[in-house]
């Protein structure tokens, strides 16, 4: 789940503690995107919560970038949504585009 925008959507309603009890050690590298441990996750995390969207670039597949949102029931995030596109599309206005879909 670290290394994709479903699974930091679904992880965006922790905190560090219970991040550290899901992850207890440091990330395996799959690709040079993905993140490395706790911090690097919990500063998105924070963004997350802010943006209300999850955005990985490339830490899973290199050429391929994802969107995605939690939805919540009863104040719980118990699912999520993605979109996912080739990686070469991606700037800043198409982000800001697709973020309002």
């Amino acid at each position: 789940a670290y290394a994709t925008s479903l699974g930091k959507a679904l992880l965006s309603n922790k905190n560090k503690e219970e991040l550290k009890k899901i992850y207890p050690n440091n990330f395996e590298k799959i690709t040079e995107n993905t993140l490395k441990n706790i911090d690097e996750l919990y500063q998105q995390i924070e963004q997350i919560k802010k943006e209300k969207i999850a955005i990985e670039s490339g830490e899973i597949n290199p050429q391929i970038e994802c969107m995605a949102i939690g939805i919540e029931h009863k104040n719980k995030i118990i699912a999520a949504i993605s979109i996912s596109y080739l990686i070469f599309y991606s700037n800043e206005t198409f982000r800001e585009k697709n973020k309002k879909i």
